[in-house]
């Protein structure tokens, strides 16, 4: 389950030369987590800063993430099967107690 993004964050710029003569900013702005719900929506800019002018665009960013059984419930609706879902922390296979795991999937034997 990913950390909130931390509080004196918000607002800072991050900015990156292409190498181009173009610069790319990104500023998370604001954020709202909701832990029941399992998502967390952060309000960001981003900005292209040419030698001709600025253009720029607010976004939503929303991460959702999920516990093992919706994660399997999510996989059977689309067809794929769950080859291996593994808790990273204990390396064992993954339950609804694990806060991360990797899934390795396939597409569905019917498909």
């Amino acid at each position: 389950i990913p950390d909130p993004t931390p509080t004196e964050e918000l607002g800072i710029c991050r900015s990156h030369d292409d190498g181009l003569g173009v610069e790319v900013r990104y500023t998370p702005v604001s954020e709202t987590s909701d832990p029941v719900g399992r998502t967390r929506a952060t309000s960001t800019r981003y900005e292209r800063v040419t030698a001709t002018g600025t253009q720029g665009a607010e976004r939503e960013w929303i991460i959702h993430w999920h516990t093992p059984s919706s994660f399997r419930r999510l996989c059977r609706e689309t067809g794929l099967d769950i080859v291996d879902l593994v808790d990273d922390d204990t390396g064992a296979a993954a339950t609804d107690s694990s806060t991360a795991f990797t899934a390795t999937v396939s597409r569905g034997s019917g498909r």
